[in-house]
């Protein structure tokens, strides 16, 4: 996956999302939506295609539980010191969530096979990769707490992965 094509579209990121206010403006909405919803949440998306050909994709997900929101970004649109650019990888949708004794992961890999997907925990980093072809995606997690990388449990149904990972009895 490190061979993978990326496109400079700096001036075209600015025309497709109107500029930051609108993208703040559509967060407040979700934000909103994901209140009335109770708490579950809801997600927003833009994809476009580029000169070259990539299929960019740009989205958040807003979570709202016990009065508290989070805005997650997904999608293969990245800002760098370079400036915007499209990456042929994918940032997936993902929920971390904590739980008594350990975490759920679970992550929206959708279009792909069971087979094309690797986890590997290294220390108190989760990194998961999946895809051939046009739907290539990577999450990198970094957890708060150590975990029993023997302990992981995972299942893939519907394009959706759930991992269960064990807190480490260290």
């Amino acid at each position: 996956m490190a061979d993978d094509k990326k496109v400079d579209v700096s001036a075209g990121i600015g025309g497709i999302f109107g500029g930051l206010g609108k993208l703040l403006e559509l967060a407040q909405d979700l934000q909103k939506q994901a209140q009335q919803n109770g708490g579950e949440g809801t997600n927003s998306e833009q994809s476009f295609q580029t000169a070259s050909g990539l299929q960019g994709v740009f989205g958040v997900n807003i979570r709202t539980m016990n009065g508290e929101s989070r805005v997650e970004p997904f999608g293969n649109v990245v800002k760098s010191d370079k400036g915007t650019s499209v990456e042929a990888i994918r940032e997936p949708l993902t929920d971390l969530l904590e739980e008594a004794s350990g975490y759920t992961v679970i992550v929206e890999l959708p279009g792909v096979d069971a087979n094309s997907i690797t986890v590997h925990l290294e220390g108190q980093t989760l990194r998961i990769e999946a895809g051939t072809g046009s739907r290539k995606y990577q999450k990198i997690l970094p957890l708060a707490k150590a975990v029993a990388a023997d302990g992981m449990k995972r299942s893939y149904q519907n394009g959706i992965l759930e991992l269960n990972l064990a807190f480490s009895n260290l």
